[in-house]
């Protein structure tokens, strides 16, 4: 039973950390999307090796930097969601900004037609 959660657990992790891997491969080395996608799959399998620890045979040596990097992307893609979506706000303030932007003072508008409707002066003396 343990065993499924686990799957259960791991695979959207996989998913999510070998979306957000390939990105920056991409734009690093500058390889076609087959490479890229092998290279982020397998960084995102020993990310995920290195945090499960099913591998009994490797060093912990050897996945200590993969266990980080797997644990610093899954925390900052939850701080990024916490900051993005739960952002304190007031609703009158932002009606406010919403109205400022879309409307126009008419005293702007006045000001600007009456400076297209004057006429031009010569202002070199002739």
């Amino acid at each position: 039973m343990s065993n499924n959660v686990q799957i259960i657990i791991i695979a959207p992790v996989f998913i999510v950390l070998a979306a957000i891997i390939f990105k920056p491969l991409k734009s690093a080395f500058n390889l076609d999307t087959f490479p890229t996608g092998v290279l982020s799959v397998c960084v995102s399998a020993l990310c995920i090796i290195g945090m499960s620890r099913s591998l009994k045979g490797l060093p912990w040596e050897f996945l200590l930097p993969y266990t980080v990097l797997g644990i610093a992307i899954l925390l900052m893609v939850l701080i990024s969601f916490l900051f993005n979506h739960f952002k304190p706000c007031n609703k009158h303030e932002k009606k406010k900004e919403m109205k400022s932007i879309t409307k126009t003072p008419e005293s702007h508008l006045r000001k600007e037609r009456s400076v297209r409707n004057e006429p031009k002066t010569n202002t070199t003396g002739n």
